[in-house]
């Protein structure tokens, strides 16, 4: 599947992390490997090929360590031997781990870990890492994909297709974004790229978050972003705001309390022809809710780069609904965010090969 070119290793790793070894602690993810026995990285699927691609690169001068995948139903089987997996969109629950009978470090490529079994991961002495979407464009790139099928569903991109193709000039007639009212549902790494995005545009931002926004320690940028918006509040008071809105944007986690966060209830509360957008999980929509509000004319426009079940049915209704603008689960996916995110990634690989806990510039569990 990927160029040769990828598989060649041929510099010794040289940095030595004696001293850091004997005070890193006792976990599993601290075992030095033999120096004979490859250190092996396994990717759990071939999604999103770049990701391997660009860590092949990164680590082809490190002849101890040795990067493959496999497909997502291949997991299973490959796994044992495996000393750091990268799951992707793998789940890895409590079977998989206790195969991975070498496993050291579980090292996401982005934020998403909701598909791992972290607790068990942690009672067996593996790490669980991720990449936190700032300080690698992953945010930033998230945010202007944000931007981008906003844009799609208010100009009406599946309209424009079926002008184009029947030879139709003028229409359809879109809508401009300058002085809607956008509301974005979190406040996290994506959100804070997102906002002063739209503050051109001249939208009045109304952001919810899952706590109250005195809470929790916020950097400048936090801060400064913060004061762009008209309205801050949390999402237990969504009713009040909801029919003032003329685009949603959800950009949070998703967990137990925002699993089908937009369902019956939530859409009718919102304003007739409500726009959403989602760049953050498939799992914050309720399927049998937006697939009836779109047909009744409640959901005007809906832009999902992420979906229910991925891929998706490309004949599934919702896939080909007029108003509807899918994406395949890109929205990080630009060169300039997985370039960066590989050198942290290798970065991280490299240390635990070498008998160190993961570095303090991700997030580790």
């Amino acid at each position: 599947m990927f160029n040769a070119s990828f598989l060649r290793s041929t510099r010794l790793y040289r940095h030595s992390f004696l001293a850091e070894r004997r005070a890193a602690g006792v976990c599993r993810g601290l075992i030095t490997k033999p120096t004979n026995d490859k250190f092996k990285v396994l990717f759990c699927g071939s999604e999103m090929p770049d990701s391997f691609r660009y860590t092949k690169e990164e680590l082809r001068n490190d002849p101890n360590i040795e990067v493959s995948f496999c497909e997502r139903a291949e997991v299973a089987e490959n796994i044992r031997d495996a000393d750091c997996i990268i799951p992707l969109m793998a789940r890895i629950d409590e079977r998989l781990l206790e195969t991975g009978r070498n496993l050291k470090l579980i090292m996401q490529y982005g934020v998403g870990l909701e598909g791992v079994d972290s607790h068990k991961a942690l009672q067996m002495g593996i790490r669980v890492a991720n990449i936190p979407g700032h300080g690698t464009g992953n945010a930033m790139s998230c945010a202007e994909h944000a931007l981008y099928l906003t844009l799609a569903l208010l100009r009406d991109q599946n309209g424009m297709r079926a002008s184009l193709e029947n030879r139709v000039l003028g229409a359809p007639t879109g809508e401009m974004l300058a002085g809607k009212t956008v509301m974005i549902i979190g406040f996290g790494g994506i959100a804070q790229q997102l906002i002063p995005i739209l503050r051109p545009f001249r939208v009045r931002m109304i952001c919810l978050r899952r706590r109250d926004w005195a809470q929790g320690q916020w950097t400048q940028h936090a801060r400064d972003v913060s004061k762009m918006v008209a309205v801050k509040t949390r999402w237990a008071d969504f009713h009040m705001h909801a029919q003032k809105v003329d685009i949603i944007i959800l950009t949070c986690t998703q967990n137990s309390e925002s699993y089908r966060m937009v369902n019956q209830n939530f859409l009718d509360k919102c304003r007739p022809g409500i726009r959403i957008v989602n760049v953050a999980r498939g799992g914050l929509l309720d399927y049998d809710a937006v697939r009836s509000a779109l047909e009744d004319g409640q959901i005007g426009g809906l832009g999902l780069d992420v979906q229910w079940s991925e891929p998706f049915d490309p004949n599934d209704p919702i896939a080909k609904h007029p108003k509807v603008v899918l994406t395949p689960h890109i929205a990080g996916v630009t060169e300039t965010s997985y370039r960066n995110m590989a050198k942290v990634v290798a970065e991280q690989v490299r240390r635990v090969a070498a008998g160190l806990a993961p570095s303090k510039s991700i997030t580790c569990r």
